[in-house]
């Protein structure tokens, strides 16, 4: 018995893919060559204990080809095995160590060549192998060109062993530092005018002192540091003035299109792609969207689930379309098959049929299957993510999600912070009311907004726990109208770009409004179209449910986006797959287009 749980533990590591010791060449060639280091060292260091042996290998070997040097060889060694053994960037660390060992050898060789006048004695060179790398680049470039080919590569050894984190991180030290020393120069030079005004104004020396007493209070605290971040200013004043709530009139001639096409052009031919494969399947409930068809899957009997779901690739390839298998409310399976002749749903069609009573924030997201508009409170979700490669029409569907706000909403209800690094999205919403502060468009600007954002969260928590209240909405039922609080939506287009520049500055306050800022009336809207794992990490999506799909490149990219395939089949032009607490498996729709002359309509009625 006892040897057959031992078998079973080394079947057990070995189906793990972790060889035992002696099948890994790599800690065997380490191994070996930590103990030839050793030996070197010993040798180096004590030739006398070693025998006649020890002193042949140090005198005829070491010495021979290091020269003065000799240590470096079992530096070298066990360098080499450390890095074999315990090292993960093998390869790097190993060729970090070559790139140091060869100016050392080089140095060695010039240091301690002995020279001789006599032209027919031998040179005792300092270090033979120093010189075999010496010699030739001397005789060609000189003694200068090798000097620089020598630091060039101890450059490159260092580069190499050092970590890139370490180096960005030491850069920025020495900027901090230099900006620093700037802002402290410049400190001196107006004190130092100031003092000069003062003189020459020939104030008394009590009046001058109780006037910089009065003007600067806390004049005697330090400066604060260079790399303390500023804050920027919101503008959140309620406007003393009515808006109008709800605009009629502004899309009369955009609310209407066909829903009388022809449904179910595809019913016979996808009984036909799953009857080849043996699957016999039934037709249900079919629906007609703008973009896409939902046939109603009803499996005959012996046929299950899982064996439709795994001939989606294979269904699809029949009809020469891309097709989806989701969920209907009701629960029943649904392929979805994009139709050829899509129609493009009018923005206005949208806003028209947008139910707001009961939402605080009333988001109009696209037309579903029914033709039915659909629409959530981002108040509920409370976050949200949309991604969507270059044609997919993210940046078209943000565009609509902030222009349902300022057609549901009024200033004094919400206002808006817009991020925009692409510098080309956002600019026709610069003259609303709703915007709390300019358009950004540059990276610097950022952490001051967000630092902004996170202390006004920190100040709203402090009012409702003065209230007693649990969340804005409540605040704002039980003060006076000039008293409360208006929600305040993020919309960040292209938040992958802010990461790449300087993740510390974005991400831990990005994370920080995620976790904290929802029952305070703050709601992040983050866009991107690089939805990878080291842009959308786990601690940022766990924070923000709410998710919007368009579409995207890969099955990998829609499961990081939504933790279900399916965004992969989008046909993009605002085919989108929404996930939202009403519908946790995701719910597909087709999201409107609305234009710039309709977006400064809804501004002008709102101005």
């Amino acid at each position: 018995m006892p040897l057959k749980k031992k078998s079973a533990k080394k079947q057990m590591r070995n189906a793990a893919g972790k060889p035992p010791f002696f099948k890994r060449p790599d800690w065997i060639c380490g191994l070996v060559l930590s103990v030839l280091g050793l030996f070197f060292l010993i040798v180096t260091l004590m030739p006398n204990s070693v025998g006649s042996a020890g002193q042949w290998i140090n005198d005829r070997i070491l010495i021979g080809l290091f020269g003065k040097a000799a240590i470096l060889a079992g530096l070298y060694c066990l360098g080499i095995g450390t890095d074999l053994l315990f090292v993960k960037r093998k390869i790097l660390f190993a060729a970090g160590l070559t790139c140091l060992m060869v100016p050392a050898l080089v140095v060695a060789d010039a240091i301690f060549t002995q020279k001789v006048d006599d032209p027919l004695a031998p040179i005792i060179h300092g270090s033979y192998l120093g010189y075999l790398f010496r010699a030739p680049i001397q005789g060609v470039i000189g003694t200068a060109g090798l000097t620089l080919v020598t630091l060039a590569i101890f450059m490159c050894g260092v580069l190499l062993l050092v970590p890139g984190y370490v180096l960005i991180r030491w850069g920025q030290g020495l900027v901090a530092r230099f900006k620093d020393r700037k802002s402290r120069r410049q400190s001196t030079t107006h004190d130092m005018r100031t003092a000069t005004t003062e003189e020459a104004a020939e104030l008394q020396p009590s009046q001058t002192t109780s006037k910089q007493a009065s003007e600067s209070p806390v004049s005697d605290e330090p400066d604060l540091p260079a790399t303390e971040t500023p804050m920027a200013r919101l503008n959140l004043t309620l406007y003393d003035r009515e808006f109008v709530k709800i605009p009629t009139g502004l899309f009369e001639e955009h609310t209407v299109f066909d829903q009388s096409l022809p449904v179910g052009v595809r019913q016979q031919d996808l009984i036909d792609a799953f009857a080849s494969f043996n699957l016999n399947i039934e037709i249900g409930e079919i629906k007609r969207g703008p973009s896409f068809e939902q046939y109603e899957i009803i499996p005959a009997k012996g046929v299950k689930i899982a064996q439709i779901r795994s001939r989606e690739e294979d269904v699809s390839l029949k009809l020469r379309q891309k097709i989806h298998f989701g969920k209907m409310a009701g629960g029943s399976l649904v392929a979805e098959v994009p139709l050829h002749d899509r129609q493009m749903v009018p923005y206005g069609y949208l806003l028209e049929n947008t139910a707001d009573d009961h939402m605080q924030i009333p988001v109009a997201v696209g037309v579903d299957a029914a033709f039915s508009p659909f629409s959530v409170d981002l108040t509920e979700l409370p976050h949200l993510l949309i991604a969507g490669t270059t044609g997919s029409g993210k940046s078209v569907f943000v565009k609509t999600l902030i222009a349902s706000i300022l057609y549901h909403l009024t200033p004094n209800e919400a206002r808006l912070v817009l991020i925009d690094p692409k510098r080309v999205e956002f600019g026709v919403f610069a003259s609303s009311l709703f915007c709390a502060c300019d358009v950004i468009t540059d990276f610097e600007d950022v952490p001051p907004v967000f630092n902004a954002l996170v202390a006004e969260m920190e100040q709203r928590y402090a009012l409702l726990e003065k209230a007693g209240v649990s969340d804005i909405k409540q605040y704002n039922a039980s003060v006076e109208p000039p008293q409360r609080q208006p929600y305040i939506v993020v919309v960040v287009d292209e938040f992958a770009d802010l990461l790449m520049q300087n993740a510390d500055g974005f991400e831990q306050p990005a994370i920080r409004l995620a976790q904290k800022a929802r029952a305070c009336g703050i709601h992040l809207v983050l866009a991107t179209q690089r939805p990878s794992a080291d842009v959308i990490k786990g601690l940022l999506k766990t924070n923000i449910p709410g998710r919007i799909a368009l579409s995207v490149s890969s099955k990998i990219d829609s499961k990081i986006i939504l933790d279900i395939s399916g965004a992969e089949s989008l046909t993009g032009k605002g085919d989108l797959i929404c996930l939202c607490p009403a519908f946790r498996d995701g719910i597909r729709l087709q999201g409107a287009y609305i234009s710039n002359e309709e977006i400064q309509k809804i501004m002008a009625a709102k101005s």
